[in-house]
């Protein structure tokens, strides 16, 4: 028996690696942004923390692509987390090229940890 919900049992069945390597990447992205950001006073450990939290973002939100395609939710819901995962590449990829120019908007590099909340409670109450 499973401690998830039946509909992210149910996805964890369906895509057992994929599902699991999005949910632990992602949510160690969640716990390593807010660290990055408040490291950025100490260049060698904001450069060090900033890297694994990229590589952790980009892996969570390549794995939910397809954890969205595969879930029990509705269309709707579906297409939200399909846009959701999109949508944070897209920033990320953003922050990763206004970082390498030399320019550091903090709005650019916040926005994908302002997404991931958002859409983790969207799937909380939709599992309701």
């Amino acid at each position: 028996m499973s401690a998830l919900p039946r509909a992210l049992a149910i996805l964890d069945q369906r895509l057992p690696g994929i599902f699991r390597v999005h949910m632990v990447a992602s949510g160690l992205a969640l716990i390593l942004i807010p660290c990055t950001v408040l490291l950025r006073r100490y260049r060698s450990a904001h450069r060090y923390v900033g890297r694994v939290t990229v590589a952790l973002v980009l892996t969570g939100a390549i794995a939910s692509l397809p954890s969205a395609l595969a879930s029990e939710a509705s269309p709707l819901a579906r297409l939200g987390f399909l846009t959701q995962g999109v949508l944070c590449l897209a920033i990320l990829l953003q922050a990763i090229r206004a970082i390498r120019s030399g320019s550091r908007p903090m709005r650019l590099v916040d926005r994908p940890n302002q997404l991931i909340p958002r859409g983790t409670s969207a799937r909380n109450s939709s599992l309701a």
